[in-house]
């Protein structure tokens, strides 16, 4: 697969996923062309590859679920390194808020059980820095 980005940029995937119910699947996790850091991700439909554009400057995903072949949703951290929650909607990907979690966290995984997602992570928000989330 040929970067998004050029012949000067490497592209580090760390975590995959797949639809239910399609031959969708998804890679996220982080590009860099030099410049700083960059969150990414990779829909693959069966045939074709496309990297489909992150929101925010200097952020990693760590983690990815789809709930169907036009939803799926990434995890990790964004700029001031704040926990980062994202979710595709069959077009963009945009940034879900994160409850109480304060800076210096990080999300490190997503599952889909059923209709419900769980993501874990930390935080020096939360007592003991764990951060775990739940959405239905």
């Amino acid at each position: 697969m040929t970067s998004a980005n050029g012949p000067l940029s490497y592209n580090v995937l760390t975590a995959l996923t797949f639809a239910p119910g399609s031959n969708d699947s998804w890679g996220v996790g982080w590009e860099s062309s030099g410049y700083g850091y960059q969150s990414l991700a990779v829909q693959f439909n069966g045939s074709a590859s496309t990297f489909t554009p992150t929101p925010g400057d200097d952020s990693f995903l760590y983690g990815v679920a789809a709930t169907s072949s036009n939803r799926a949703w990434a995890v990790g951290y964004g700029s001031g390194q704040n926990p980062l929650f994202l979710r595709w909607d069959g077009s963009n990907w945009t940034e879900v808020s994160v409850p109480a979690a304060g800076h210096n966290g990080i999300l490190t995984a997503i599952a889909r059980v059923g209709a419900t997602l769980w993501a874990v992570g930390c935080s020096d928000a939360e007592v003991g820095g764990a951060l775990f989330l739940r959405r239905q």
